[in-house]
């Protein structure tokens, strides 16, 4: 009975042992089994990028006008407020001219006084009764004379200020019996058919643009409604601080609704050159920076350190450490690592 037991509890012993083994082969199995890291590749190749970027500006027009006194003086007129438009040659301040007008008729009457002296001794002059500086003299008074009502006349042309073309009133600064002294700014004009949408945009993509190049622009204030714009002008400096450089964007005609200072998105779509491109999604990025995994013939992935340049939607320039035609990984970047053999999704 005793030697029954033992047999017994041997050939259990040896089942026990035997399911262990086989548990214990099983993840080896399924272990090689998953050596083989499926990953999708694609050549890097030139081609065009086409890029659409949106930044965003404000309104303001291009034409203004900053009115400043050249005559100091009490304000006597000044019709219009904010808001108000003004129309072509119309007054727009007028200063106390009464003691200027005293000055010019004072003066008038010593040139007239000298006009005459001037004729008397011109003919006594002829009869030799006077000396020729004597006569010189009385001239150069004259003319000196001519000289101070010319500028007392212009004087009083610039107590009157008058609008150099049709406007908006932006600003008004004085008001009716304020005393000013001369170069005081006043008021501020602006022509509501020059606005135009200013940016500000990178180097990078301003050295891509030209004149004449046509972008998208909406306006937030006046609704999701699209128009289309030019680009008027492209200022010729890069600020050194931001590396920002500054556009124009000319609307024709202009929407209803525009006013200087509202919020505006330019969208600008542009093809580029052909240049080295991949999917934006291959791009991979830690601590160390910018890299990809590339494939050699082996089928052994290698990290490749690059530096990015353009984006578009779904694809990126390369501008370093790639080459046209080296393949690279696209998709299976899970526990994907240098060195790893990898099979080919397609094969």
């Amino acid at each position: 009975m005793r030697t029954l037991f033992f047999t017994v509890l041997i050939i259990f012993s040896l089942i026990l042992m035997g399911c262990n083994s086989d548990s214990a082969a099983t993840p080896q199995k399924s272990r090689k089994k998953s050596a083989s890291h499926l990953v999708e590749v694609i050549p890097v190749k030139l081609k065009p990028l086409s890029m659409t970027v949106t930044y965003t500006g404000s309104l303001r027009a291009r034409r203004i006008l900053r009115v400043f006194t050249q005559e100091s003086g009490k304000i006597t007129q000044l019709p219009y407020y904010e808001g108000d438009k003004v129309a072509k040659n119309k007054m727009l301040v007028r200063l106390d001219d009464t003691l200027l007008k005293m000055e010019l008729e004072k003066i008038t009457a010593q040139y007239q006084q000298a006009r005459i002296n001037v004729k008397r001794l011109k003919k006594l002059a002829k009869k030799k009764l006077v000396t020729d500086d004597e006569l010189t003299r009385a001239e150069t008074t004259l003319q000196v004379m001519q000289a101070e009502k010319n500028v007392l006349r212009t004087r009083l042309d610039y107590t009157k200020i008058i609008a150099p073309f049709k406007g908006i009133v932006s600003q008004r600064l004085a008001e009716i019996g304020d005393v000013v002294s001369d170069n005081t700014h006043i008021m501020t004009i602006i022509d509501p058919n020059s606005l135009i949408v200013h940016l500000s945009i990178p180097e990078r993509m301003l050295a891509k643009l030209k004149l004449t190049d046509k972008v998208k622009v909406r306006i937030d204030a006046i609704g999701r409604q699209t128009f289309t714009g030019n680009i008027v002008r492209i200022h010729p400096t890069i600020d050194k601080q931001t590396r920002l450089g500054q556009i124009e964007i000319g609307l024709n005609p202009l929407p209803k609704g525009m006013k200087a200072g509202q919020f505006a998105r330019v969208t600008i779509e542009k093809q580029t050159e052909p240049r080295l491109t991949l999917p934006y999604l291959a791009l991979r990025r830690d601590h160390q920076g910018e890299y990809v995994f590339t494939v050699n013939e082996e089928l052994k992935v290698q990290r490749q350190n690059v530096e990015s340049g353009l984006r578009s939607k779904k694809e990126v320039e390369i501008v370093q450490g790639l080459q046209a035609g080296q393949v690279i990984v696209s998709k299976g970047f899970l526990g994907l690592r240098e060195g790893k053999t990898v099979k080919l999704l397609d094969n």
